[in-house]
């Protein structure tokens, strides 16, 4: 897209609309955005614009929705990144590379990535990951907005029933069996 191509939010002419009470008094101002009504100017002039400058170096950015350029997106990813604590991997945990989906159970699931994309391990965001934990049953929550209890619980033997389908779900699911998810740690390996 050509910088003539670009229409910027504060180029964006907006349309305001006052939201009157009973008593004929103003108490909101609306704007109209491309997509519906916004309390806010800024967002309602974002629907419309075309293109955007980088908030920290004034280039072009890729989409209207994005406020960085490219390279300015990669340097605070880098920051962020740089300013989690750091623990030193233990060859079991999974891992996962910050701010993606992309995630790896071993040093050659690790080695395989690094080959098919010319990159070293060294230059991988890697934060460590942990599992999810099995969920709690509880009847009471489980049946909220079906029937209308007061404050202190008529279910007859809530806890037998809490603590019997807790422990069909700790024999279906077993710890190994839950899903991996990143946590802020960031962590290096070199393979």
């Amino acid at each position: 897209m050509r910088e003539s191509e670009f229409i910027l939010p504060d180029d964006c002419v907006i349309e305001e609309f006052s939201m009157i009470d009973k008593d004929g008094k103003e108490f909101k101002k609306l704007y109209k955005g491309k997509t519906g009504f916004y309390g806010d100017r800024s967002v309602a002039s974002y629907t419309w614009a075309i293109g955007r400058h980088c908030r920290d170096c004034d280039k072009p950015t890729e989409a209207p929705y994005k406020i960085l350029c490219e390279d300015c997106m990669q340097k605070d990813k880098a920051q962020r990144y740089n300013k989690l604590p750091f623990q030193e991997w233990d060859g079991e945990t999974a891992l996962c590379i910050f701010g993606t989906d992309e995630y790896f159970f071993n040093e050659d699931d690790i080695k395989n990535y690094c080959d098919e994309n010319s990159i070293e391990s060294t230059d991988l965001m890697l934060v460590l990951c942990g599992r999810e934990r099995i969920p709690e049953f509880n009847i009471d929550h489980h049946l909220t907005g079906f029937w209308d209890f007061d404050s202190e619980s008529n279910i007859p033997n809530e806890d037998v029933i809490n603590e019997k389908v807790n422990e069909v779900i700790r024999e279906y699911l077993k710890s190994d069996d839950m899903p991996w998810y990143p946590m802020d740690i960031r962590t290096t390996i070199k393979v």
